[in-house]
């Protein structure tokens, strides 16, 4: 096929459907080495993103494109080059002018387009094009909706009610791909106009911008063909926010299975990703985008601290250890209390602001009219929107285990296949993400392998704390990290319940050992070594006791021989032997180590658990030694434990 020189789309004269030429420096995905017909009724075009069903001509890797009427890929494009050459198209009278601030898109009646540069030369020339109204989009709030009709009318009409809005130039058909970069981040609305063209114009949007936008709804109007005839119609803003609420949020699988589109795996350049510092909720605890979780065995006061933390952000109230919460509202998602007899009363009894905090529905209303439970594998877009409209910056989940539908919460796999979706929703929405799970009955003091199921839970969070009973004070709970991903760990805090039952912070504790706290679920007596602590901590609080009558007290509070000596010897007890008269007769005391803590190993009985050890490994078999209950080596002081 012979194809002359002045056929040949120049810089000068670019196609009139890709706006490129031939020319145009590889790689930047404008190029286009096409031609107009020698009738010029046709403009063969080389790029196939604006192809849109038209066939290709394998001789010249072409598609031919009318210019007069609608095209067969469903678009109006400019007719004839003179619409390019310098001198105005001769398409009518002019109706519109849409500033692009670089250049203008002039609309005609009868419809039709052109392109003008500012210097008055019509077509783009060298000039890039851009997204319509680029400016105010770049500079507004990014939680903001961005509304995406197919035309410039229509932005009009959609930013004459409030809204950010903006579409490409010349087009259904014409969007590229280089225009989603300016939406990273974005709650966008994709509004198709109402015929073929607009349909799968607005497939192309979504399939483009999803990638890179924080969500993407498709809005398809009810009626009249375009946003601009459905305002004309009568209908209004609120009408319009009904519908944006309710719209479902696109996902790569609307794409038909026709083959009219390639699967694709996007790839990013690390320099277009803008550096970000990680933002917090609760600074240190709480990350913003992230997933971070709450563990601890049932009625520890994990509930309560999700519902305290709640009533913080929706007052923008100070935290226990310091600072002021982000205000915002909160989406609730519970299955373990009442919200009528139990949530709401516990977020009045906090001062929460009630009208803040959402609490998200157990059962869906699936399409076919059949009611299912809320399930995290199926229901994350639905949970996504209403954090979206009502911008959400923290969602609870308690326990995540209710909500997990058919995966089986102890493989690795389907627990990464689910939570991973999860805390791609918490980075697109910037919001916290707040699981409550509770504790396996694992002998292991790592609490990491104690958390229940799967360990691709807690691998999975960017943050978690344990919630546990303090071993030296059974009416006092604490709140310790034992995950972050993102920060150094933070001091541990304690509270307590007051008489009238509202959770009550006590400050920071230092010095918690996790494993040490842990202790007691792997074969001790739990509670009840608990609170021998508390008894010893107290009766020694003023110096050495007599063993005999620290243990009648004990035996009066029904506290056991075996019990007591657990908790001394985690509390590193020291016995002393004091002898009366000539006749060695005496007694034996017990007094306090300088560092007893209930939360930790004292340094004498880390020392003595060492030499013991060390004592075992020397011992000839066939000696005699004293042993304490437990079989370990004992001393004659620690002997005495065993009376």
């Amino acid at each position: 096929m012979a194809v002359s020189s002045t056929q040949r789309f120049t810089q000068q004269r670019p196609c009139p459907v890709c706006g490129g030429w031939d020319h145009v420096p590889r790689g930047k995905g404008i190029r286009c080495y096409g031609f107009l017909s020698d009738d010029g009724a046709f403009a063969n075009c080389t790029r196939p993103e604006h192809a849109d069903g038209l066939q290709q001509n394998p001789s010249s890797e072409t598609y031919a494109h009318r210019l007069q009427g609608i095209c067969g890929c469903g678009n109006l494009h400019s007719p004839a080059p003179m619409s390019m050459n310098g001198h105005k198209p001769e398409q009518g009278q002019i109706v519109a002018v849409y500033d692009y601030c670089d250049f203008e898109v002039v609309r005609f009646e009868p419809k039709g387009f052109a392109q003008r540069r500012k210097d008055g030369q019509w077509g783009l020339g060298n000039v890039t094009p851009h997204l319509y109204r680029r400016p105010e989009l770049l500079a507004a709030d990014p939680q903001d909706v961005v509304l995406i009709p197919e035309g410039e009318k229509d932005v009009e009409s959609g930013r004459s009610l409030g809204y950010v809005a903006t579409c490409n130039p010349m087009g259904a058909g014409k969007w590229r791909e280089s225009y989603s970069k300016d939406l990273a981040g974005r709650h966008v609305v994709v509004i198709p106009d109402n015929d073929d063209p607009g349909q799968r114009h607005a497939q192309q949007v979504a399939a483009s911008v999803h990638h890179r936008a924080a969500s993407v709804r498709m809005l398809k109007l009810p009626e009249g063909k375009d946003l601009s005839d459905w305002l004309a119609l009568g209908h209004t803003r609120e009408e319009l926010e009904a519908l944006i609420e309710t719209a479902r949020l696109w996902q790569a699988q609307d794409l038909s299975d026709d083959g009219e589109r390639p699967r694709s795996l996007p790839l990013y350049e690390l320099s277009d990703i803008t550096p970000q510092h990680v933002r917090w909720l609760w600074p240190g605890r709480i990350a913003m985008g992230k997933l971070n979780l709450l563990v601890g065995d049932p009625g520890v006061g994990k509930s309560f601290i999700t519902l305290d933390v709640a009533a913080r952000v929706s007052l923008g109230g100070p935290w226990p250890d310091g600072g002021d919460a982000i205000e915002g509202n909160v989406i609730l998602v519970t299955a373990e209390d009442g919200i009528a007899d139990t949530v709401r009363p516990r977020l009045d009894a906090l001062g929460a602001n009630v009208s803040r905090i959402k609490v998200l529905g157990l059962s869906v209303i699936e399409q076919n009219g059949r009611e299912t439970g809320l399930d995290l594998s199926q229901h994350l877009d639905l949970i996504e929107g209403h954090v979206i409209t009502h911008r959400a910056v923290l969602i609870i989940i308690d326990p995540v285990l209710a909500f997990t539908g058919r995966v089986d919460t102890h493989n690795n796999a389907q627990v990464r296949g689910l939570l991973t979706p999860l805390a791609a929703l918490a980075e697109r929405t910037g919001a916290a993400v707040w699981g409550v799970m509770h504790l396996n009955k694992s002998a292991d003091t790592n609490p990491q392998y104690r958390i229940t199921s799967s360990l691709a839970f807690v691998a999975a969070a960017r943050t978690a704390h344990l919630v546990a009973s303090d071993p030296g004070n059974p009416e006092r709970r604490l709140f310790v990290p034992i995950k972050n991903n993102l920060t150094a760990p933070s001091l541990s805090l304690a509270f307590h319940f007051s008489l009238d039952g509202v959770l009550a912070w006590d400050g920071p504790v230092e010095g918690v050992d996790v494993a040490w706290l842990l202790a007691p679920a792997s074969g001790w007596e739990g509670g009840k070594v608990n609170e021998a602590c508390s008894f010893l901590l107290t009766v020694l609080a003023d110096g050495p006791r007599k063993v005999i009558e620290a243990k009648q007290e004990a035996r009066d509070l029904g506290i056991s021989k075996t019990t007591l000596r657990r908790a001394g010897d985690r509390l590193g007890i020291v016995p002393h032997r004091h002898s009366e008269g000539s006749s060695g007769d005496g007694y034996w005391t017990w007094e306090l180590p300088q560092d007893a803590h209930p939360l930790r190993p004292s340094s004498e009985h880390v020392a003595n658990k060492a030499a013991t050890r060390n004592a075992v490994d020397t011992i000839p078999q066939d000696a005699q030694v004293l042993t304490g209950s437990d079989g370990h080596l004992a001393s004659e002081e620690e002997a005495e434990w065993t009376g």
